[in-house]
């Protein structure tokens, strides 16, 4: 069998696999290193030389972090196996629940800036908005702004739905049988 990988691609895998899955694994050694490895070539050499990340199993203790698929931190906040995108979980620490329908963005773009002034808190149609009208920016304060025009898009929207109703519920663009 041909031997793919170099020492210091074995090294950094093993020392960079706990926490995190074989796909941001992956995405890291070939970054690193200017290769092109593909996820199952990384899944296969950890498996052959027994090197877990300990995600599968339930044993992280409560407060550990991890990656997930879309580069987000994850942090274990109750048993058993319960994770929460640590963006809400700072959020949540500071300003309470977050009401169902919405999610918290980075001001700045950095998944990894959770400083409490770069968290947004957005209804999930106004990110949709913000993110088709493209509101985000790497430019903090053009987020906020960005999150202000997409609350008055979607403000304005709802007003005319509504607008559209007849009396008796139905909407002025259906046609009666």
């Amino acid at each position: 069998m041909k031997k793919i990988f170099k020492e210091e691609h074995k090294r950094f895998i093993k020392e960079n696999a706990i926490g995190i899955r074989n796909e941001e694994l992956t995405k890291r050694l070939n970054e690193t290193f200017n290769t092109h490895f593909t996820v199952g070539q990384v899944k296969k050499y950890k498996h052959s030389h027994k090197i877990s990340s300990g995600l599968k199993s339930c044993n992280l203790p409560v407060g550990s972090e991890r990656i997930d698929k879309k580069g987000y931190i994850l942090v274990k906040t109750a048993e058993p196996n319960i994770w929460l995108e640590k963006q809400r979980y700072i959020y949540e620490q500071a300003y309470g629940e977050i009401p169902v329908g919405h999610k918290v963005i980075f001001a700045d773009k950095d998944k990894r800036n959770f400083e409490l002034n770069n968290l947004i808190l957005v209804s999930n149609s106004e990110a949709l908005i913000m993110n088709t009208q493209k509101l985000i920016y790497e430019e903090a304060e053009l987020t906020r702004t960005g999150s202000i025009i997409a609350k008055l898009i979607d403000t304005t929207n709802k007003i005319n739905l509504e607008k559209g109703k007849c009396k008796n519920g139905e909407t002025s663009t259906k046609k009666k049988i």
